[in-house]
């Protein structure tokens, strides 16, 4: 199966490490490949410093941009945090940049945090006490809550947020062992790493105008690895990141083009991986939350806040359609194959 298998090995163009003292217990990895979430990326590593980064270390894999590889070597030597930089002159994509990071960290547990999100204060504690306290779990997985970019965004339904890079768990209040989890706030431990890898031909990111092909390869590896383990995460709703949200990805073309991906993924799964139906998996965790949450909002808001409740059926309206499109497009996409080898 493709992403199974140790990570192979990889040289970045140029290496700079800062070292701490002592094994730290958490390696964050961080992803980027662009100077426009400088400012963003910035903030999170503030917020890496205010976690006490005694026992934290920090491997950034930076993609095609010199300057952005100089502008982090001049930050992270003035913090004094420890550290690595690898530095990529061309572009891996999300998955293989996160398999990089991985070969770099000296901890036993790696944590995948986005370049545009901050840790809550006590995000390491958090991790920390679930990981002591459930030894026989895969890893950790936490709430991905929006930092809006405009706070008048925040009209936007908390049922869809998958679609701006946040996560549903927000309907979940309590701690509970899943077999899902979100890439921009997971820990794992890093045993995992020597039997499968982050899948390197699904998932190369949102841009401004929406996905650009399959997306979930944190999905798709969070599959491998419970399978291959037999172990489960443990979601811990105090284990939180807050995660930027651009305006353009309130934008219709943007919802339409997520979730049409979203869609051919999800049946790109099913025909791949056979992945039978749960009642915890993200499709039907959304389906419920429709049902039981969003439905009865927007009836509210039809009485007291109309216009709000139009921009909330417009994203149901985009969202839904489009994901069933890109479903459809797999599905016949493999019928046409089936036909063409008759």
């Amino acid at each position: 199966m493709e992403g199974a298998g140790p990570i192979s090995a990889t040289q970045p163009d140029d290496l700079f490490r800062v070292t701490g003292i002592g094994m730290p217990k958490i390696s964050i990895i961080i992803c980027t490949y662009t100077l426009e979430r400088y400012p963003d990326l910035k903030l999170l590593l503030e917020s890496v410093v205010l976690q006490n980064d005694d026992d934290l270390e920090v491997i950034i894999v930076a993609e095609g941009s010199r300057e952005l590889f100089l502008r982090l070597r001049d930050d992270l030597n003035d913090k004094h945090i420890d550290s690595t930089i690898a530095y990529y002159s061309r572009r891996l994509g999300i998955s293989r940049a996160r398999n990089e990071g991985v070969k770099l960290a000296n901890s036993e547990v790696v944590s995948f945090i986005d370049d545009d999100a901050v840790l809550q204060e006590n995000w390491k504690s958090a991790v920390l006490s679930s990981l002591e306290a459930n030894p026989n779990i895969l890893g950790v997985v936490g709430c991905t809550t929006p930092l809006w970019e405009d706070k008048a965004d925040a009209w936007f339904p908390v049922d869809f947020y998958w679609i701006i890079g946040c996560s549903q768990w927000r309907r979940w209040a309590s701690p509970r062992l899943t077999k899902f989890g979100w890439g921009s706030n997971m820990t794992l431990h890093k045993s995992i790493f020597s039997f499968c890898r982050f899948p390197e031909n699904v998932s190369e990111g949102a841009h401004r105008m929406g996905k650009s092909g399959p997306v979930g390869d944190d999905t798709r590896f969070l599959h491998e690895a419970t399978k291959i383990s037999g172990r489960y995460l443990f979601y811990d709703p105090d284990t939180i990141v807050f995660h930027r949200v651009y305006r353009f990805r309130l934008s219709s073309r943007f919802i339409r083009k997520y979730a049409y991906w979203q869609g051919y993924t999800e049946a790109m799964f099913e025909s791949v991986l056979h992945a039978g139906r749960s009642r915890e998996d993200p499709q039907t965790t959304i389906i419920r939350g429709l049902l039981v949450y969003f439905f009865p909002e927007l009836m509210r808001d039809f009485a007291g806040r109309p216009k709000t409740a139009l921009k909330k059926l417009g994203v149901l309206a985009n969202s839904i359609s489009s994901f069933v499109g890109g479903y459809l497009s797999f599905k016949l996409r493999c019928i046409r194959q089936v036909f063409v080898h008759v």
